[in-house]
């Protein structure tokens, strides 16, 4: 009776929905949540620099509570970190707890279990040199090149170099700090500067607090004889820009737009502004574009830059990136790595469309167009997701940008921002992970979009279109075939396309057609006096994917001529790069002088290199 009902379950299992690929999805080992037995509430970090030995100074004040019954014992990463004492505070006394460091952090064990849900706090005495999360720049410089700093960089989980913390995504706590240094240099930490205190030894030290939490990771310090310019927005957000005092010319170029900006992301995303203050602050050496501490960007000094610099590395972009992640990430936070898309992927988005209102919207299709190359090779050389721990820069911006601009294709405009709006509050100030998205979206529109998350979200890889067009009496035949890999990762793609139909005198119409089968065709109506008829699939360049087509040489030169889109002129352009420049000359000429967007024009000059 036994292997009777276990054969009837296999057989069920490996023959139901037989006509269907098997769904499978990559192990995400590094991805899955830390365990821990403690939630911290606040963190208050005292500090002081010894800037000839690179060594800081601390005294942390960390309140947490208990979440599991009766715990004798908490673990905080402190790799390298020398602890001088730990002692367990309350409003009577103060007791010497016992402690054990290695270079992963420090047990530190207590007495008596402590009670389940209440809150105890503990002070660490500590000293660091650390060669991680916080950097000394150029004081042992005598000549006096470089710039003299101090600045932390906590992303991915660096800031436990210099204080002890849980440091980990998914515990987040109110931070504060009290940090003291010489008198004549700025110091810029996370929150509000709630005072500044002249101390006798020509130090200064400088209080700053958060009003509600944040991850470790985004605990921030920066220190130098910064100046600053503020920026107030319509809806009255203050952003603070920093700059060196000896380079004020830098300044109204490289925070053009800010004011514009911060007003722009409110209203876009539905939600204001979610912090008591913002700014951003250069530093010297910084080993990436920037970086999206709450309420103080940190970023590489290189985009602080005059006029003609602006042109071949303007901080618009990244600037309106690492403003979108004080919504997307700070004040949402993914439960772990797996989930950093959420992160990055909104951040490339945001700032990918308020670019579009300063540079247009042609632009702003070409920046998909790229991000569609970078997407496309990135699946060709390996099978990561998007949400993976794994996915990579690729996928995380990128990809994952597209993939939410096809999102917003898919649902509509309205839809999309409702949604968004929602998810952020529902989340305020707490952790998400992709099936929150996912839920949100169920929730707000009512549409089961599973197949969408299945397809591009959780399985890598694009569908890669074969379109062939046939000619009836009154009819158009758009034949598309889906020629991708099938197999437990792949299958085939369910997304709309547009076409638009075009004939030798221009633009006809554009009809919208759902694709998910192997082979599907779309029938279009055509009018008989007009010649040449041709069509231009995925208008705008709405979907990841890559494409064949028996189009004629003269149908291309026609797309690029008439085209609504202008990436479907850059295409079309493409699409006759090895034709004879005898045949294409006069077209690109045309091209050349009547055009308006850049990146076609630049191809057409391309092609026109080769003409002797």
């Amino acid at each position: 009776m036994k292997f009777s009902a276990l054969f009837i379950l296999l057989w069920f299992v490996f023959t139901a929905n037989a006509e269907e690929t098997m769904i499978c999805r990559l192990a995400d080992s590094d991805g899955r949540y830390r365990e821990h037995n403690f939630d911290t509430d606040s963190i208050h970090l005292d500090i002081r620099f010894d800037v000839n030995s690179g060594t800081v100074f601390g005294l942390e004040r960390i309140v947490f509570k208990p979440i599991q019954p009766e715990i004798d014992s908490i673990f905080l990463d402190a790799p390298f970190i020398t602890i001088q004492s730990v002692l367990l505070s309350n409003s009577t006394n103060h007791e010497n707890l016992k402690f054990n460091s290695n270079d992963k952090g420090v047990s530190i064990y207590f007495s008596k279990k402590l009670d389940w849900e209440k809150s105890y706090s503990i002070e660490i005495k500590y000293e660091a040199q650390p060669r991680k999360g916080l950097y000394f720049i150029g004081w042992k410089d005598t000549a006096n090149i470089s710039r003299k700093q101090i600045w932390t960089q906590g992303q991915g989980i660096d800031n436990r170099n210099w204080f002890p913390c849980y440091d980990d995504v998914n515990d987040k706590a109110v931070t504060s700090s009290s940090i003291t240094f010489d008198k004549d240099y700025t110091v810029v930490s996370n929150g509000l500067l709630l005072s500044t205190i002249e101390n006798a030894d020509k130090t200064k030290t400088w209080n700053y607090a958060m009003t509600k939490p944040q991850v470790p990771y985004l605990v921030m310090i920066a220190i130098d004889k910064f100046a600053y310019k503020d920026y107030p927005s319509k809806s009255g957000v203050v952003s603070r820009q920093y700059y060196y005092s000896d380079r004020p010319q830098d300044v109204a170029v490289t925070y053009r737009y800010s004011s514009e900006m911060m007003d722009w992301m409110q209203e876009e995303l539905g939600v204001p502004y979610p912090w008591p203050s913002y700014a951003n602050v250069p530093v010297q050496d910084f080993m990436y574009g920037a970086m999206e501490n709450t309420t103080a960007t940190v970023f590489g000094d290189f985009y602080l830059h005059d006029e003609r610099a602006a042109i071949e590395r303007p901080y618009l972009s990244t600037n309106a990136h690492e403003l979108t992640h004080q919504w997307f990430g700070d004040y949402i936070t993914e439960w772990s790595a797996t989930h950093h898309w959420l992160h990055e992927s909104f951040a490339t988005y945001s700032a990918k469309h308020f670019t579009a209102t300063v540079n247009g919207i042609d632009n702003y299709e070409f920046a998909k167009y790229n991000e569609a190359k970078s997407a496309i090779t990135a699946d060709e050389k390996d099978r990561y997701p998007v949400a993976h721990s794994k996915a990579g820069s690729s996928r995380h911006y990128p990809k994952g940008s597209f993939v939410i601009d096809m999102l917003r294709y898919v649902v509509g405009d309205a839809v999309f921002k409702k949604t968004i709006t929602a998810y952020l509050k529902k989340h305020a100030y707490d952790l998400v992970d992709t099936h929150d998205f996912f839920r949100a979206f169920m929730k707000h529109s009512g549409v089961n979009l599973d197949w969408f998350f299945e397809q591009w979200i959780y399985r890598s890889g694009f569908p890669v279109y074969d379109i062939r067009t046939e000619k009836l009496d009154k009819q158009l035949l758009v034949i598309v075939e889906q020629k991708q890999q099938l197999d437990s990762l792949q299958s085939l793609f369910k997304m709309p396309v547009n076409i638009g139909l075009y004939s030798d005198q221009g633009k006809v119409r554009s009809q919208q057609f759902w694709l998910q089968n192997k082979i599907d065709t779309c029938i279009i109506s055509i009018e008989a006096k007009s010649k040449n008829h041709f069509i231009v699939f995925d208008e705008g360049y709405y979907v990841i994917k890559k494409t064949t087509e028996n189009k004629t040489v003269a149908q291309w030169m026609l797309q690029a001529k008439f085209a609504s889109h202008a990436i479907d002129r850059y295409l079309a352009l493409l699409a006759l790069k090895d034709v004879s420049i005898l045949e294409k000359r006069n077209m690109l000429l045309d091209l050349f002088k009547q055009g308006k967007s850049d990146f076609v024009k630049g191809e057409a000059v391309t092609q026109l290199a080769n003409d002797s």
